[in-house]
């Protein structure tokens, strides 16, 4: 599933998904509310989140997906997100 996973991250598809969400969201974090960057090192790249993660049946509808900044998604990705405060209303399988 992970090698699936990076695929379709990587394809066209997944690129038309990021179009539709990052302008949705005023290319702003959804978590800590700064300003997204273009490029994939910067702390605050732009990155497309499921809120709902693929692994607990979250999909890939756009009410499931929302902007986040590289350090906020790794974070969150890291299951940490409440040890900054941040309820975004994730629960954790």
């Amino acid at each position: 599933m992970v090698k699936a996973k990076s695929i379709f991250h990587n394809s066209r598809a997944w690129e038309k998904v990021r179009r539709r969400i990052l302008p949705r969201d005023l290319y702003t974090c959804q978590l800590c509310g700064v300003i997204l960057k273009s490029g994939r090192t910067d702390p605050r790249a732009a990155n497309v989140d499921h809120i709902a993660p693929r692994h607990t049946g979250g999909g890939d509808e756009d009410e499931n997906l929302r902007a986040l900044c590289r350090q906020c998604n790794a974070t969150r990705a890291e299951n940490k997100p409440r040890k900054f405060g941040w309820d975004d209303g994730w629960e954790t399988p």
